[in-house]
């Protein structure tokens, strides 16, 4: 109340357990779900109203390239994340010339503190390999990117080559990429 309404709303939360899919249990799945898409869902219902009222506002969402490029163990969080993804490239045409701007970031594997729940999982071999060959992001160079997409209005945000090649080999090539992540999990 004291600082007025919300202007720009950012949403970052979210969990990376990791599990084969015959051994992860359905709570933990709900539970992925529930932090990783019901709070985007929940967040934006909260915020959304007082910005359309308004006429303006930016809605921005950490999704993942995971929900594109789709990895073993990681089954709960790609589809947590590829549900996200979906809603907000809906919302984002639903909401087009209200004045408030939806934008949905994908990044790669970022080097943050969530990498390390998923070594402290089943501990994919596709993060083993990105952690050793220095593959995983700088949290900075991130946000230094999606901060440049922001202005310049994009909607969708894959920050830094690796999402934008992950992204685009899921969709153009979609058998060489599970033949590329096939790979990596047998290294």
């Amino acid at each position: 109340e004291s600082l007025g309404p919300i202007d720009r709303m950012i949403y970052t939360a979210g969990i990376m357990p990791t599990a084969l899919i015959q051994d992860a249990s359905p709570e933990e799945v709900s539970r992925v779900m529930r932090v990783n898409y019901d709070g985007v869902v929940q967040v934006i219902a909260n915020v959304l109203p007082s910005m359309l009222k308004r006429g303006r506002g930016k809605l921005i969402v950490y999704g993942s390239v995971a929900g594109y490029a789709l990895t073993p163990h990681l089954a709960a969080y790609c589809a947590s994340k590829a549900a996200v993804n979906a809603y907000l490239e809906i919302l984002s045409e639903e909401l087009k010339g209200t004045g408030v701007d939806v934008h949905l970031i994908c990044p790669p594997m970022v080097n943050t503190p969530l990498i390390d729940q998923a070594r402290n999982t089943s501990n994919p071999k596709s993060i083993q390999q990105a952690a050793r060959e220095n593959l995983l992001a700088d949290p900075e160079a991130v946000v230094d990117a999606v901060e440049k997409g922001i202005e310049r209005g994009k909607a969708l945000v894959l920050p830094l080559a690796m999402a934008k090649a992950l992204y685009h080999g899921r969709r153009l090539a979609p058998r060489l990429m599970w033949k590329v992540i096939r790979r990596s999990e047998e290294m």
